[in-house]
C-alpha cells in the first residue's frame, strides 16, 4: 500500500500568490487615495480654524493678524505634508493657503480629476478654491 501525501502543489501555491498580487494591485491605490483625501480633510480643518482664529483676533483689533505663530499655529502641519500661510492680509482681507509638500504623495491627491496639492481661502470673496477639493 502507498503512503498518500498531502498538501499544496507548487502550481496552487503560485496561482493564490497570482491572485493576491493582482488584488493587492487594485486595492492599493484606492488605499492610498483614501489616506491622501484624509490629509487634506486634516489640512481643511486647520484651515478653518486659521479662520476661525482670524476673526477672534480681528474682533478685539483694528486688522487681522499676519503671523500664524501669533494665532498659535506653529507647523509642522498634517505631519509635515503641508505648510500654511497667509497673505493679503489687511484690516478687511485675509488670504489662507495650505501647500503639499513636494516630496510627499500629499502633492499627488485630486478630486473629479482637480489638483488638490494647494488649498485656498479667501474671505474678501468668501471661497475655497479649487472648490472640487472642498
Amino acid at each position: 500500500m502507498k503512503e498518500q501525501q498531502s498538501g499544496f502543489t507548487l502550481i496552487e501555491v503560485m496561482i493564490v500568490v497570482a491572485i493576491v498580487a493582482i488584488l493587492a494591485a487594485i486595492a492599493y491605490p484606492s488605499y492610498l487615495d483614501s489616506v491622501r483625501k484624509g490629509y487634506r480633510a486634516e489640512a481643511k480643518a486647520i484651515m478653518l480654524n486659521i479662520q476661525r482664529d482670524e476673526e477672534k483676533h480681528r474682533a478685539n483689533n483694528t486688522t487681522y493678524q499676519a503671523n500664524l505663530a501669533t494665532l498659535g499655529f506653529t507647523g509642522p502641519f498634517v505631519d509635515g505634508r503641508y505648510t500654511m500661510a497667509l497673505s493679503s492680509v489687511s484690516a478687511t482681507e485675509f488670504v489662507i493657503t495650505a501647500t503639499a509638500q513636494a516630496l510627499g504623495s500629499q502633492n499627488q491627491d485630486t478630486a473629479s480629476g482637480t489638483s488638490c496639492s494647494s488649498l485656498t481661502y479667501t474671505l474678501s470673496t468668501d471661497s475655497y478654491a479649487p472648490s472640487a477639493c472642498w
